[in-house]
């Protein structure tokens, strides 16, 4: 869904179907403009550990990350660097950092 919605809004995507998939892409040097993931994944590399290896390959990386986990009134603060935000589901597009909305 969020694909989807990112993707008809304008952007460019690259899908992944899990961390170690993601980090493939990383390694790969193709344009990463963002790194969005969920924080809670299954396979061994959650969303923290991706984010931060990603940002070992590509200092810098912008990093969103999203999770119902926090939602559920939980602090996930403590699993990220202080420059990587976190999107608590459920949530809107006026929601994530740095967005505005147009009329």
């Amino acid at each position: 869904m969020v694909v989807n919605t990112l993707e008809l809004m304008g952007y460019d995507t690259i899908a992944s179907r899990g961390g170690s998939e993601a980090l493939d892409v990383v390694r790969s040097g193709e344009k990463i403009d963002l790194l969005f993931t969920d924080l809670i994944m299954p396979g061994g590399i959650d969303g923290a550990k991706l984010a931060h290896e990603a940002r070992r390959v590509r200092p810098g990386l912008p990093v969103l990350l999203t999770t119902g986990f926090a939602a559920a009134g939980a602090d996930a603060s403590f699993l990220v660097d202080d420059d990587m935000h976190v999107l608590r589901t459920p949530y809107r597009q006026p929601d994530s950092p740095g967005c505005c909305t147009t009329s």
